[in-house]
Order: C-alpha cells, then structure tokens, then sequence
C-alpha cells in the first residue's frame, strides 16, 4: 500500500508540474483588436500565448502573470501594433521565467514588451530568467524592450532583435545581475539603436553588440550601475560594427570594474566617442 500511495502522489505531482494556461489567437483582415489575459499568481501555472494577425492596422495587448510566461506573435502587412507584458510571480521564491518571439513583416510595425519581477514583499532574491528574440522586416518599424525593471531584483536578461529596412528603430533596456542584448539592423540607412544596461548588484555583468550596414544610421550604448552599489563592481563589454556613410555610435560606460569597448566603423565622416569613468 505504501508504494501504490508514493506512485499516486508522483503522479499528481507530475500533473500539477504540467499545469499550463493557453491561448491561440488567429484573425484575418484590417482593423482588427485582440486583447489576451493570463493571471496564474495564484496556481503558479504557465502562460502560454500564441497570436497571428494577418492584414494591416490590427493590435495586440496581452498581459500574462504567471511562473513561466510565453508570448509568440506574428504579424503581417503594414501599421501593426502590439504591447506585451510579462511578469513571473515566483510563488514558490525559485526562478521564473519571461521569454518572447516577435515577427512582423511591413511598414510601419511596432511592437513593446516588457518582461519583469512581480514585486513580492520579502522576495528579494529573484533569478528570474527574461529572454526577447524579435524580428522586423520592413521600413520605420519600430521595437521597445524593457527586461527587469524592479532594480531591487536581479533577473539575467537576454534579448536579440534583427531589423531589415530604413528608418527602423531598436530601443532595448535592461535591468539585472546579467544583461545581454544584440541588435542588428542590415540593408537600410537611418536606423537607430538604443542599448541601455543598468546592473543593481556587485559582480555583475553587461554585454551589448550591435551591428549597422547603410548610411545615416546611429548607436547609443549606456552600460552603468545603480546608484549605491558597493563600489560599483560590474564587467562591461561593448562592441559595434557600423559599414557605410556619416554614422554615429555613442558608447558610455560606468562601472570600477573591468571595462572594454570594441568599436569599428567603415565608411566616411562616421563619428564615433566612446567615454568610460567612475
């Protein structure tokens, strides 16, 4: 009797374990509005959604509070729009997990995410794990992540976007113990890159890469530390690659500890300043 009880047990243990909340969202046409909401903060479950819009000029919002939270969205044609946020709530005081997949194909296509800690009294120990990939074909698109924004925490961020066209935009901050984040924006000119790392934790780490091919395009790169921190101990490392005419990359880093910028520009009249201090 004493096994058959043990086996049962494992067996709903396993069951609990699987417990997820999932969404598919398909609409066709212009004009369209999908609004998505999975709060799991009380049963810890997984979130899972999965949206397609096809058409022009549609939306999506989704705001998912869970353990282990999945977004994946696609969007096609032209002046669509999304606005995604993700939140752990680490129930149970383990790591939680934020992760996203983005693809939009047009003109004029804007997407923001943000992948956070929920702000738990007495938690202070977060490892939440947050991780964007997101994908923009297409001209004057635009792409705003925020990962970790509770400094108080220390999530280990990840986030990659790939921007193909003109006039495109990438802004991508991130806040926690370690960040890594990449941007490349290829084929176009008069694109724009933000990176933004801010590490709240002693023995830290930041990496940020970026890479522009065409003309007229611009990075800015801020790698620092929250105010306060013991000695402001945190590795930094930045590296950028632009190919083409008259760009312009900014990078700033503030920490005590190791510091490295590789900056490489290939074309003429490219301006380039690189500060580093504390």
């Amino acid at each position: 009797m004493k096994k058959l009880s043990f086996i049962i047990v494992m067996v709903l243990a396993t069951g609990f374990a699987m417990a997820q909340k999932t969404t598919y969202v398909t609409q066709g046409g212009i004009g369209n509005t999908a609004t998505v909401t999975q709060d799991a903060s009380i049963s810890g479950d997984a979130t899972k959604i999965y949206a397609t819009q096809y058409g022009s000029y549609n939306k999506l919002t989704t705001d998912q509070l869970g353990n282990d939270n999945y977004v994946e969205l696609l969007q096609g044609d032209n002046n669509n729009s999304a606005v995604m946020t993700q939140t752990t709530t680490l129930l149970s005081g383990s790591s939680g997990k934020n992760s996203s997949l983005v693809n939009q194909g047009g003109t004029s296509n804007k997407a923001e995410l943000t992948q956070k800690e929920a702000t738990i009294p007495g938690l202070t120990a977060d490892l939440s794990n947050n991780r964007s990939e997101a994908y923009q074909t297409g001209n004057y698109g635009s792409f705003k992540l925020t990962q970790g924004p509770n400094s108080a925490y220390k999530p280990i961020n990840d986030s990659y976007l790939t921007q193909s066209g003109i006039g495109n935009t990438g802004d991508l901050n991130q806040f926690g113990k370690t960040n890594y984040s990449e941007i490349n924006q290829k084929g176009g000119s008069y694109n724009t890159a933000d990176l933004d790392q801010t590490n709240p934790v002693t023995g830290g780490s930041d990496k940020s890469y970026s890479w522009q091919l065409g003309n007229n395009n611009k990075v800015d790169v801020l790698q620092t530390i929250t105010i306060g921190v013991p000695l402001g101990s945190t590795d930094q490392y930045a590296y950028s690659k632009q190919d083409g005419t008259s760009n312009n990359t900014t990078i700033e880093q503030i920490s005590r500890d190791v510091q490295k910028v590789d900056a490489i520009e290939q074309g003429n009249y490219d301006i380039l300043t690189v500060t580093q201090h504390y």
